[in-house]
């Protein structure tokens, strides 16, 4: 084997590191995942109940959140693994983000789009863009 597959869950707000390894563990028991998957867990500064805006602005958002993000994806490729799958939740959404861009520059980053010819770790990040609908014309 050249590599290995990997997992990734990102907390969400209020979610202290230890919190966050019980519940993606359990998760990941209860949820009949292949048994080659190798858990990780990112953590980052989420703050507490008086303090959402702060932890969103400064931790989930904040550069040396992102940067650590980037760093431990490479120490990932850099152990071996070929193919990574990334789960969020809540404002860890924010925190994914907020590394995507560094994540997947064409010069520095990490990950690659999903392809039989892409050899780096691979992930797909979705989002759904709010649609706006055009208000109906009034009659006049």
């Amino acid at each position: 084997c050249d590599g290995f597959e990997a997992v990734l869950f990102i907390p969400g707000y209020n979610t202290s590191s230890a919190r966050s390894v019980a519940r993606f563990g359990q998760l990941l028991c209860l949820g009949d995942f292949p048994a080659n998957l190798k858990p990780f867990v990112f953590s980052y500064p989420a703050g507490h109940i008086l303090m959402y805006f702060q932890a969103r602005r400064i931790g989930a958002e904040g550069e040396s959140s992102a940067q650590a993000l980037v760093t431990f994806l490479h120490g990932l490729r850099a152990a071996g693994c070929r193919q990574l799958h990334v789960m969020v939740h809540s404002m860890g959404a924010c925190a994914f983000f907020s590394a995507l861009r560094a994540l997947t520059d064409p010069r520095t980053g990490v990950l690659r789009p999903l392809g039989p010819n892409s050899s780096a770790p691979t992930a797909a990040a979705t989002a759904a863009a709010p649609q706006a609908t055009p208000p109906a014309p009034t009659p006049g």
